[in-house]
């Protein structure tokens, strides 16, 4: 739904979650998903499909890269996130 709202894809949205449903939410609509492990375990976050799972968000940086992405580093490494290619139409259509 907000990728919907925002007119983008899914692939070129980051969902920041801390339950393994919001997780599996997020996997299954085709975003790449942080996981934050507050309540939940960090194997079951991985399991579900998170991109990362990290223990603190202040274990997050964030920089731009050279081509207008960004780029996200953690202890696990690094995961780059390209830039937003052009937003969808109103049919839903690139």
């Amino acid at each position: 739904l907000a990728a919907e709202r925002l007119r983008l894809p899914p692939s070129q949205c980051l969902v920041i979650e801390d339950s393994v449903g919001g997780v599996l939410s997020a996997a299954g609509a085709g975003c790449s998903c942080i996981a934050l492990a507050a309540h939940d375990d960090a194997e079951a976050l991985d399991a579900a499909g998170a991109t990362v799972v990290v223990e603190s968000l202040l274990s997050l940086t964030l920089s731009a890269a050279y081509d207008g992405g960004h780029v996200i580093s953690t202890d696990e490494g690094d995961f780059y996130f390209p830039p937003p290619a052009t937003q969808l139409d109103d049919a839903g259509g690139s």
